[in-house]
């Protein structure tokens, strides 16, 4: 039932449902979906959904698409939340983070 519930979600994510959407097609209220959720993974529904839209957020920002148009399009409100987002979650801001992440991935010189 886990893996059935984070397909579930990771769906919801995808086309930016809310949680009460994914309650619904499990057929239970969406404190009762919760709940459930937590029982079979271990964590709430809610944050594994955010995670995922991050990382997914991430993976753009990576690409290079603008910070503005990645928030947009994974569900953000507007840049400021999906800003506050990556400093709540990796502590630094998006622009230290992919700095960091492509210092990490760059071919070595040596």
């Amino acid at each position: 039932t886990g893996h059935q519930l984070r397909r579930m979600v990771a769906a919801a994510a995808q086309q930016q449902q809310p949680m009460s959407a994914v309650a619904d097609q499990f057929g239970c209220s969406p404190s009762a979906f919760s709940r459930l959720f937590h029982q079979q993974v271990g964590m709430r529904a809610v944050f594994f959904r955010n995670q995922l839209r991050l990382l997914t957020a991430e993976d753009r920002l990576l690409a290079g698409l603008p910070i503005s148009e990645v928030a947009a399009d994974c569900g953000y409100a507007d840049q400021a939340h999906l800003t506050r987002e990556i400093k709540k979650f990796r502590g630094v801001t998006p622009g230290v983070y992919l700095s960091s992440y492509q210092e990490l991935h760059l071919p070595s010189l040596a």
